[in-house]
């Protein structure tokens, strides 16, 4: 999990794929956020507890959102691959830390110049549906003559892998191919890729070969070096011969270990599993035994 969301947050955190995020899931797809537009902020806030000490909260991505140096708006994604019951709580938490920040930068700002909204869009990758409240006052305990002195607080929740085709469209960078990944998921089909041209190859294949679990990604990685254009469809056959080879050489190197076992000559398991001397020295060595020569 630690791997997955290390590897959400590096892609994400590419102003391009950031942008397109906020605009697909905002602005149905309108290019508002321009990715120049965006500024980096701490993704990391303080504060003091009841115990005196001072305690950190950390976010997922937050970014600044400027036109013309002026800040319109500080917007955060967080992600999220099960329903948590307490995220509006972590959310107003969040939040609340961005307002108080602003507080801290400019605390006498007159009522004629207002303060930035603090916005959090919430990821949810599961497949299983959000099936919990997306409102705080849901999750209190709140006695009948409390509730209208209650302030309620939503969370924007967005579920990717329950996104339709037409979701899709509105997606124009790298992450699409993870809400066309998730969405597959949930249909529970073989997972096919859309003929996708990837910009940011690093970060995206990393991130695929932690939601797939499979590390032929990586190697994809290396195949790809060089090449101006990277489609998905073309990635997506280079893991699967890598994958056929991995298997292959499985085989021979389960072959081999049979024949070592059986005591057969050196010069006749190369014959027949076509594997070097070297290989077959390593194969003998991790069963504390002898190669026949």
């Amino acid at each position: 999990m630690a791997d997955k969301d290390i590897a959400e947050k590096i892609l994400q955190d590419y102003n391009d794929v950031f942008a397109d995020i906020v605009n697909a899931l905002l602005f149905k797809g309108k290019q508002i956020v321009k990715p120049e537009s965006l500024v980096n902020a701490s993704v990391k806030s303080s504060y003091k507890a009841e115990d005196g000490r001072l305690h950190e909260l950390e976010r997922d991505v937050v970014k600044y959102w400027k036109d013309g140096g002026v800040s319109i708006a500080l917007l955060g994604l967080e992600n999220q691959s099960v329903v948590d019951y307490d995220m509006a709580l972590r959310v107003m938490a969040y939040d609340a830390a961005g307002y108080r920040e602003q507080i801290l930068k400019t605390p006498y700002l007159p009522k004629e110049s207002l303060r930035n909204p603090v916005i959090t869009l919430v990821l949810y990758t599961g497949t299983k549906a959000w099936d919990y409240s997306k409102h705080l006052v849901d999750r209190l305990n709140i006695i009948k003559p409390l509730k209208k002195y209650v302030s309620d607080y939503t969370i924007n929740v967005f579920e990717i892998a329950s996104m339709t085709e037409t979701d899709l469209e509105l997606f124009h960078n790298d992450y699409k191919v993870f809400v066309d990944y998730f969405m597959q998921a949930k249909r529970g089909v073989e997972y096919a890729p859309i003929s996708y041209n990837i910009k940011h190859v690093d970060a995206t294949l990393k991130l695929m070969s932690v939601v797939d679990k499979n590390e032929n990604f990586l190697y994809s990685i290396n195949e790809c070096k060089g090449k101006e254009v990277v489609n998905m469809r073309s990635v997506l056959a280079i893991k699967e011969a890598r994958s056929y080879e991995k298997g292959r050489a499985e085989e021979r190197d389960s072959f081999a270990t049979d024949m070592i076992k059986d005591g057969e000559p050196a010069n006749k398991i190369m014959k027949y599993t076509k594997l070097s001397m070297e290989r077959l020295e390593e194969i003998a060595k991790s069963l504390n035994t002898t190669l026949v020569l």
